[in-house]
């Protein structure tokens, strides 16, 4: 009997039940299935399968240790499993319970009708923190599973580990960062030992991508470490911290719950956005060059555009800077959030459905409210106020004064020409023109407030989403 451990999103060997009952029922095998299906969806890009390659190539490494290589195969699940099963005495599937999204429930629900016609048992287990049955502080607490001591040899041909190319995606060129167990566990522990203790400051200011920021987000996405694993090293962390340290590592071990409740969330929730919001984006109207001038960070803003060049070029931002970089592309801009969430979700390494789209709601206005529109100018002036995460990523716009820096366009010609920086030349004039922009998105909203369908529609979503975190939070 050949028993199939089916990775997902869960590369690791610690802290891992599917793995660790296989191997204890016999000979299993790791595997990991790169679906084109699920990778040619508009939201996955490059920079995302790459960061999964590093993860995989780490979590063979750490598997051909105990005596069992990950094998890695290209293509439709069911297809790769009925190879597999046409080769071997009987199998047995093990995994953790799959994303809640309309491509894995459609994944999942073929796999599951596939298995029951030939009998072929599917153990799934929730993982550490996602399971209803208990609460969640009570998992958090429980102790971590080990990896297994030893496997035996499941003589299956490894298989390549594949470039993006092979997958169809496009070139990219985001900067690589090390992916797998070890290097969560490194970037964690650099925030437990030095940053936390400045990381509400940070916070609290709004302060860009310099900030002394956790960065787990993407190992999370691919459970290279457990949330268990993770809350019990600030737990561990927490004890004898001074007080602002000790602040930081209880709002980032509450922070880590939030990705639960937006898994509960996703279960019920539908995708698309209530139909009252229609009224936030005029119909019929070309949005093509905003949307570019966004993407490539050239609207003329500065702040938005140092946001947006810094995402393409690191796969990250925090959770401020995202919000605000959307939030104004779908409000300022005008543009749809489903084109916005299709260029946010391919530039983000740790895009993890769930919680993207129900955040990216939140930036609609979806969520009611009062809305916080973001001002690009006051932003940069209070989070920003000595230009350096700008002239980071804006660079021509370096030699400009501090004064000028949040809004070069009120430059004179004079000062322009004193600076080297001509606007509309060396960098662009604003896309649209911000007090009216302010005050048109500002209208809008309030006519969406104002609608008849809309307050049955916002009082259904929060009183879920209330229910969800009274749910989680309690427990």
């Amino acid at each position: 009997m050949l028993n199939i451990v089916w990775f997902r999103r869960d590369l690791r060997i610690t802290d891992h039940a599917p793995l660790l009952r296989a191997v204890a029922e016999g000979i299993a095998l790791p595997l990991y299935i790169a679906d084109p299906a699920y990778w040619g969806q508009p939201q996955t890009s490059a920079r995302q399968w790459r960061f999964t390659a590093r993860a995989l190539s780490a979590l063979r490494s750490q598997l051909a240790v105990l005596g069992a290589p990950l094998a890695v195969r290209v293509g439709p699940p069911i297809e790769v499993f009925e190879q597999l099963r046409s080769t071997s005495n009987g199998v047995t599937l093990w995994s953790h319970r799959g994303a809640e999204t309309p491509y894995a429930r459609t994944r999942d629900q073929a796999v599951s009708e596939w298995a029951a016609e030939r009998d072929i048992p599917w153990n799934i287990f929730d993982a550490p923190g996602y399971s209803p049955d208990s609460p969640w502080l009570e998992q958090m607490a429980a102790e971590t599973l080990p990896a297994p001591e030893m496997m035996i040899a499941h003589g299956v041909l490894p298989g390549k580990i594949v470039s993006e190319r092979i997958l169809y995606l496009d070139d990219d060129d985001c900067a690589d960062v090390p992916a797998g167990p070890l290097p969560a566990r490194q970037t964690l522990l650099q925030f437990l030992n030095g940053g936390a203790e400045h990381y509400q400051t940070a916070r609290r200011s709004r302060q860009l991508a310099d900030g002394p920021f956790p960065r787990l987000s993407a190992h999370r996405a691919l459970g290279t470490i457990s949330d268990r694993e993770a809350w019990q090293m600030a737990r561990d962390a927490l004890e004898g911290a001074e007080s602002g340290a000790a602040s930081s590592l209880k709002h980032f071990m509450g922070r880590l719950s939030w990705r639960r409740r937006f898994y509960d969330l996703s279960k019920s929730v539908p995708a698309p956005l209530p139909s009252a919001l229609e009224a936030l984006w005029p119909e019929a109207r070309d949005v093509a060059d905003r949307l570019d001038a966004w993407a490539a960070g050239k609207t003329g803003f500065p702040v938005i555009d140092a946001a947006m060049r810094c995402l393409s070029a690191t796969g990250w931002l925090p959770d401020q800077s995202r919000f605000q970089a959307t939030r104004f592309a779908s409000l300022i801009l005008q543009i749809p959030p489903d084109q916005v969430g299709q260029i946010f979700a391919q530039r983000t390494t740790d895009y993890w459905p769930e919680s993207f789209f129900p955040n990216l709601y939140a930036a609609t206005g979806a969520w009611g409210g009062p809305v916080r529109l973001p001002d690009p100018v006051s932003i940069a002036t209070s989070a920003d106020p000595d230009g350096a995460f700008i002239r980071e990523w804006v660079p021509e716009l370096g030699s400009v004064p501090d004064a000028h820096l949040a809004a070069p366009w009120e430059m004179s010609d004079a000062e322009q020409s004193e600076a080297g920086v001509i606007i509309g030349n060396d960098y662009p004039g604003p896309i649209v023109e911000l007090g009216p922009a302010l005050n048109d998105a500002r209208t809008r909203l309030d006519t969406l407030f104002a609608a008849p369908d809309y307050p049955s529609e916002r009082a259904a979503l929060l009183s879920h989403l209330g229910a969800v975190i009274r749910a989680v939070s309690h427990s």
